[in-house]
């Protein structure tokens, strides 16, 4: 699995450092959200943020009550309770870098609770309005 996400990222990394900056940003405006581009005319740059195993679990979930649970965070390396405003300074962080691409591997939620994956994709809406491609590789 893992082989199979690095060559799809590296598959995609190719296919965009191929474009010109006028053919990314065409790219993002059509409507198939393609990477189409033509190799023969490279010569901007392409700004990549990357993103992996972003564990992020929705503030709702983080109960306070029950030991096992508060065991469980206290242990646990993800820093489950810090994933919001982690994320958080993260996105304000990739606003104000303004990359042509976000690409986000690995698991996106804690164990992909629902709630989580709508928060997340709230966040990710915003990125995409101010002019980020995103792609997610999970």
């Amino acid at each position: 699995m893992k082989a199979l996400r690095f060559i799809l990222v590296f598959m995609i990394f190719q296919a965009l450092i191929s474009c010109n900056k006028e053919e990314r940003e065409m790219s993002v405006m059509q409507s198939d959200k393609s990477l189409k581009c033509n190799p023969e005319a490279s010569h901007g740059s392409l700004k990549i943020a990357v993103l992996s195993d972003l564990h992020f679990m929705d503030p709702s979930l983080l109960k306070s009550d029950g030991s096992a649970f508060q065991m469980y965070l206290a242990q646990d390396p993800k820093l489950l309770e810090q994933s919001g405003a982690i994320l958080h300074q993260i996105f304000n962080n990739l606003l104000n870098e303004k990359p042509d691409l976000l690409l986000i591997s690995g698991d996106l939620t804690k164990d992909g609770e629902l709630v989580s994956h709508k928060n997340l994709i709230k966040q990710l809406k915003n990125l995409e309005r101010n002019n980020i491609k995103i792609l997610v590789v999970p």
